[in-house]
């Protein structure tokens, strides 16, 4: 079995097509992440490329790096209304990694209005610059757009939802359960977690790098969950939407917990809005 991960195939409709093309029986597994705390962590991955999110970062002042990431956001979702379509591979040619030295490669291609309508395109590349952090976590969106573009898989479930913060807790359960889901047989043993975002190379998770915002009593981080749920409110109905969805279920698997679980720590647990049954998740 060969495996290879990107954490960019799930913001590249013409990626999916290519997989469901060249690789039409694979299995995928697509991790989410509390959305505000896997805001922070995009930011910090592209801090290098964009100085106001570099200053962030840098500043030790919590309180105003919240604040600035929060402006960030309120930048990103205007990005999103105006929906302006960008010339394409706006990553390689604009402000694309290591300087834009990479050609041009249609990464971020759309496809057609057919597969992918004028509204959703609004979420994706080349309508919005990829470090939007609005539109990277699109989850529902992501996901159904995953089901139109790849084929199902014998047995029917060929994607897989693993929890983050499950994975983070007990990273050895979740291999077990992700090996189970692929096929695989062989026990996960000696698992651990390495935290590889940011300059300094792979290291050891602490709490202010990995899940900060499941800590409820850190007042800086609940202000900034208060503040940001308008932007991500959207996202918690559809992912709510997308449980109550039989024929989706029906291809996708939540791999490591349950879809109330899922929800929950997505952020549902301040606005179940839509999220009335739960008990058909569990």
């Amino acid at each position: 079995m060969t495996g290879e991960a990107t954490p960019d195939y799930h913001f590249t409709p013409a990626a999916m097509m290519r997989i469901g093309r060249f690789f039409p029986l694979a299995r995928l597994i697509f991790i989410l992440r509390e959305p505000l705390d896997l805001s922070i962590s995009i930011s910090r991955y592209w801090a290098a490329m964009f100085p106001e999110l570099y200053a962030l970062h840098r500043n030790a002042n919590r309180t105003a790096a919240m604040a600035g990431l929060l402006r960030h956001m309120a930048s990103d979702a205007a990005d999103i209304q105006r929906c302006e379509p960008r010339e394409s591979n706006t990553y390689s040619l604009k402000r694309g990694h290591a300087g834009g030295k990479y050609p041009a490669h249609g990464l971020y291609d759309l496809p057609p209005a057919s597969v992918l309508p004028p509204a959703s395109a609004c979420y994706f590349p080349t309508r919005v610059h990829p470090s939007n952090l609005i539109a990277r976590v699109q989850f529902a969106l992501q996901v159904r757009l995953l089901l139109r573009l790849i084929p199902p898989v014998e047995g029917g479930r060929g994607l897989g939802l693993v929890s983050f913060a499950e994975f983070i807790a007990d990273p050895g359960r979740t291999v077990a359960s992700v090996s189970a889901f692929l096929g695989l047989r062989r026990e996960a043993e000696g698992v651990s977690v390495r935290n590889c975002n940011g300059p300094g190379g792979c290291r050891a998770p602490t709490n202010a790098t990995i899940s900060a915002t499941t800590r409820e009593d850190d007042p800086v981080l609940s202000a900034a969950r208060r503040q940001s749920a308008p932007y991500f409110r959207g996202l918690l109905e559809q992912m709510c939407a997308l449980a109550s969805d039989d024929e989706a279920r029906g291809r996708v698997s939540v791999v490591n917990t349950g879809w109330a679980q899922l929800l929950w720590e997505l952020g549902a647990r301040s606005d179940t809005r839509g999220c009335e049954n739960w008990g058909r998740w569990r």
